[in-house]
């Protein structure tokens, strides 16, 4: 059985970036990234650069600053 889903098909899609944003820039936090950095970078595409430089050691805001 399907339910019906509310909202718009672009207020949904708002709500998908929304909650994506949200994942992101926790990850980043839980892993040092200051939120200064975390919720800007949390949207671009090389996320996952500065999670990985962290993740190998590497300070969040260097690490966030080499990416960008």
């Amino acid at each position: 059985m399907r339910t019906k889903q509310s909202g718009t098909a672009p207020e949904r899609r708002g709500a998908e970036r929304h909650t994506a944003h949200a994942w992101r820039a926790g990850r980043l936090s839980r892993l040092g990234v200051p939120p200064g950095h975390a919720e800007p970078y949390a949207d671009l595409p090389d996320w996952p650069a500065v999670a990985e430089l962290v993740g190998q050691e590497c300070s969040p805001t260097p690490a966030s600053r080499l990416v960008h």
